[in-house]
């Protein structure tokens, strides 16, 4: 029996994981400590955190969002962090140079 087609609409399309050149110390560092250079093969998947400056109002998220061109998502159990997306990113953006973030 042939399994059934699954429409393109609920395909999920497998990325290979990106291939990022660890410098040969860091890779030494790796090792000694036990952890897996694996890891950073999947930074597209590693969530990423902006903070807003203390004392900015929230009215700054829409002019944040707008320029990041991406929803800030509230931490509620950290105030003023909010969750982007991790291919976004802010050290070009006014908000990151004004030091609004």
């Amino acid at each position: 029996m042939d399994s059934p087609e699954i429409p393109p609409s609920d395909r999920r399309e497998e990325r290979p994981p990106a291939s990022l050149p660890l410098p040969a110390a860091f890779l030494e560092f790796l090792g000694e400590n036990g952890l897996d250079p694996a890891l950073y093969s999947k930074a597209d998947t590693i969530p990423r955190y902006i903070r807003l400056k203390p004392g900015m109002e929230s009215s700054v998220v829409t002019e944040i969002e707008s320029e990041l061109k991406c929803d800030l998502m509230r931490v509620s159990w950290l105030p003023d962090f909010y969750a982007i997306p991790p291919e976004i990113q802010i050290a070009g953006s006014k908000a990151y140079q004004q030091g609004k973030v």
